[in-house]
Formats: C-alpha cells, sequence, structure tokens
C-alpha cells in the first residue's frame, strides 16, 4: 500500500483489490452525510443509486431495520440526532455489507436496535 505499511481487507493486500473489497463495507461515522433539504427516503434512494447497489425495495427494508420506516418522508434536516444517527446506520447497512465498521456513540445506535 503506502509507505507507512499495508492493510488486508478479506484476504487482499494488492491495493487493485483492495480497492474492489472495500464496496464489500459498509461504515458509519458519527457524522453521517445527507442532502439536509431531502427526504430520508429520498437521500437512501440517491446512495443505493450511486453505489450501485441493486433492488429498489432495499431502502424500505433499511429503514424497517433502524426503525426509521414512519420518518421516511420527513426531511433530514427535520431529524433528531438519535434519527441522524439511525440514518447513518441505515446508509452503512444499504447493501447487506460482509464488514460493518463502526465509529459512533454507541448510546443512540443501540436505542434503534
Amino acid at each position: 500500500m503506502g509507505p507507512g505499511g499495508y492493510i488486508r481487507l478479506f484476504g487482499n493486500e494488492e491495493e487493485k483489490e483492495v480497492r474492489k473489497s472495500r464496496s464489500r463495507m459498509g461504515a458509519l461515522v458519527e457524522n453521517a452525510g445527507f442532502f439536509p433539504k431531502m427526504s430520508v427516503e429520498k437521500n437512501l434512494e440517491y446512495y443505493r443509486i450511486q453505489r450501485g447497489i441493486p433492488g429498489k425495495d432495499l431502502v424500505e427494508a433499511v429503514l424497517h431495520t433502524v426503525k426509521l420506516f414512519e420518518k421516511r418522508k420527513v426531511k433530514c434536516e427535520k431529524l433528531s440526532m438519535g434519527m441522524k444517527q439511525r440514518f447513518g446506520l441505515a446508509l452503512a447497512l444499504l447493501g447487506a455489507p460482509e464488514l460493518l465498521v463502526l465509529d459512533v456513540n454507541w448510546t443512540r445506535v443501540f436505542d434503534c436496535i
């Protein structure tokens, strides 16, 4: 990889293979990115399409998983901090990743499980 070390992801060390393997991951960071004026549902649909993830019904399923289905039509700017964390988790779960990296305050995430 770089001069400071290497990374192995799903058994791959070569840079090209590691880059490909990243599509098998999901990540949740403290502040998930979203378009504030778009609804929760539209944001997830946008990211699903951008990532090339098939299955339009996947967005609905993920919203049910994180208990945000009732808020799907709400603009993201109107969400509480806890709901924004759930949105971030939904975003990380799109595409059913094999590896999920979580870098968050767990208190809010566990509220939705």
